[in-house]
């Protein structure tokens, strides 16, 4: 899509959006558009029937998908504002330092990059909603299935049924003593079975890290949380800080899920030519475990990836043991080889240079040498699909699959576990994916918690330039699963 028919298509969205929303009243020209509101209403399903609830029941299951469908159009149709807004601000970027500044397109640029930034706050209002409705659909379809089992109980105790008192019957002739019947010997008492764990609130101060200069992300040593530090994945952010940290707990407000947002700090430098020094981040919590990205304004990334490391016997009862399914869902960036451009063009791009790969000076015509500097095309997926696991704790091997929606099912080849010698935790540090017609052998790794009921990891493919008919690049994921 081009320039054009993507700022016409950020229009039309802004459009549509606010027609829907606003009065056609011509009378009241200035009224501000309607607020979006909840559309998934609390409901009291305690009077129903039991024929009643199991309608509801299907229902509010209709309700719940659908509005989970919703949510996830709300947030991929923001993701790709983001994206218009990043590749806007690089256009206008461009234009302003150009020796001969272009009015009408740096005009043009300023009302898509307007019209992109309308977009948003639009989107960002409906998908607080969204988020609403998915939360208050979740409690009905709670609260109707209780309801629906507690009242089907009901209906199964049997009847209590009212002995009259009975006149005083004749006495009835004795019975000759029957023999008494040998002893039963005692039945063993069943093992109780051991109680589920409620899953732990998210304590303070537990999942913080820190930014450090030499672009590796680390986290305190007696914190909760273990860093997967064999990352396969380089980072292409720069952050010129040792000392600043992230407290993600406090950024999600303590709530488990998917959590995106702006991150700013007085003593934070991002060193991406914007002069924004923020970082963006996506993050995934789970009860023991977050994942996610870090993300400046130029195309610049970083992944990360903790496990929970509470120390927690090898042979504690509260350990998954034999084997372990895990299923989780995937982040990715998906980079692409850019244009070459010689040092002139280099060095209007210089303030961030971290995208850019020198090249070996080459020979030109007249015969004098010329470097060249490319700069990558990264695109960012949340949502890239899902991957699978399947852990055999006893022959100590992993192996799976990653179901990616950009370059598509891949398979995880079976590697070691390196069990720890005390305690529940384990880690892969050597997995290799399969080649394919399309993509070279790749790598996998991953960490699970120490009682190993999640696992988080990463992963790295490159592309064949022969096999992609000239494209070449790289898949780069971070990966989040828990046990089944």
């Amino acid at each position: 899509m081009n320039v054009t028919m993507k700022k016409t298509a950020v229009a039309m969205i802004v459009a549509l959006m606010l027609a829907g929303c606003s009065s056609s009243d011509g009378d009241s020209p200035s009224r501000q558009p309607a607020e979006p509101v909840p559309t998934v209403k609390a409901i009291d399903y305690s009077k129903q029937s039991v024929q009643q609830l199991e309608q509801s029941a299907t229902t509010a299951q209709k309700v719940l998908s659908d509005s989970q469908t919703k949510l996830t159009q709300v947030e991929t149709e923001i993701t790709e504002i983001n994206r218009r807004i990043t590749v806007l601000n690089e256009e206008i970027r461009v234009l302003e330092k150009a020796e001969t500044p272009d009015a009408n397109a740096l005009k043009e640029k300023r009302d898509a990059l307007a019209e992109a930034n309308q977009a948003l706050t639009v989107q960002n209002k409906i998908l607080v909603v969204a988020q609403q409705d998915v939360k208050q659909a979740q409690i009905n379809v709670t609260n109707v299935q209780n309801i629906l089992i507690e009242k089907k109980a009901e209906q199964e105790k049997p009847p209590v049924v009212v002995v009259p008192d009975n006149p005083s019957q004749p006495s009835q002739p004795t019975q000759p003593e029957q023999p008494s019947q040998p002893a039963q010997p005692n039945q063993p008492a069943q093992p109780n079975q051991p109680s589920q764990p409620e899953i732990p609130p998210m304590a303070e101060g537990d999942r913080v890290i820190t930014l450090d200069v030499n672009k590796y992300f680390s986290n305190d040593p007696e914190l909760k949380y273990e860093n997967v530090a064999y990352s396969v994945n380089g980072s292409s952010l720069s952050v010129n800080n040792t000392d600043v940290e992230m407290d993600i707990g406090k950024l999600s407000n303590y709530q488990y899920g998917l959590h995106r947002g702006v991150f700013t700090h007085p003593d934070l430098i991002v060193k991406d030519g914007t002069g924004k020094n923020q970082l963006n981040y996506t993050i995934v919590n789970q009860p023991y475990s977050f994942y996610g990205v870090l993300a400046d304004n130029d195309q610049g990334y970083q992944f990360l990836g903790y496990v929970d490391k509470t120390f927690i016997s090898k042979n504690s009862p509260e350990l998954l043991r034999g084997s372990a399914t895990y299923k989780g869902e995937v982040m990715a960036t998906y980079t692409v080889d850019g244009k070459y451009v010689d040092k002139t063009a280099y060095d209007a791009y210089s303030q961030h240079n971290s995208d850019y790969f020198y090249i070996s000076p080459y020979p030109t015509d007249d015969g004098s040498l010329r470097a060249q500097y490319r700069k990558d095309i990264v695109t960012f997926n949340e949502k890239d699909g899902t991957i699978e696991l399947k852990a055999d704790f006893d022959k100590e091997r992993i192996s799976g699959y990653l179901n990616s929606n950009s370059i598509g099912r891949v398979r995880l080849s079976e590697t070691d576990l390196s069990m720890n010698g005390y305690t529940g935790a384990f880690s892969y540090q050597n997995g290799k994916t399969l080649e394919t017609d399309k993509l070279k052998q790749g790598k996998y790794v991953g960490r699970g918690s120490s009682n190993r009921k999640e696992v988080v990891g990463q992963i790295k493919i490159e592309f064949d330039e022969q096999k992609l008919g000239g494209e070449f690049g790289t898949y780069q994921a971070v990966y989040g699963a828990t046990a089944q």
